[in-house]
């Protein structure tokens, strides 16, 4: 077994239970979104290891894309405003869509129009959908 890093105080999770709350929510994800049009999107690059991680565990067909955002402009604070720095390739138009990353609000002038989105750990239905 590897040393732990000294800046490490104490492991909070171990592997194994990462590994089995995320088939858990594998399984969640497969039984609500059976017969829908789902889409994973990462935004980059924290969540794209946890991707990878979360799409082997859910057994329906899927589509991928990746988001990098940014909220610090050139300073270490964030600015509270949140610039898209890599857009998604696909169109999530009428889709299921599950983000994977920060509890962001990504603000954008364009319509996205999906019919839910999952943030920061919990699904959230769009509005009027």
């Amino acid at each position: 077994m590897a040393s732990q890093h000294p800046d490490i105080e104490k492991v909070l999770f171990t592997q194994e239970d990462i590994d089995g709350i995320v088939s858990r929510l594998g399984e969640e994800i497969t039984r609500d979104y059976a017969g829908k049009d789902l889409v994973l999107i990462a935004v980059l690059r924290g969540a794209v290891v946890f991707m990878g991680d979360l799409m082997r565990k859910i057994e329906l067909p899927t589509n991928i894309d990746f988001m990098a955002v940014s909220s610090y402009g050139d300073g270490v604070k964030s600015s509270g405003i949140v610039r898209i720095i890599k857009d998604l390739d696909i169109d999530i138009r009428g889709r299921d869509v599950l983000i994977l990353g920060p509890d962001a609000q990504v603000s954008d002038e364009e319509p996205r129009e999906p019919q839910a989105r999952f943030s920061g750990g919990r699904c959230l239905p769009v509005e009027g959908r």
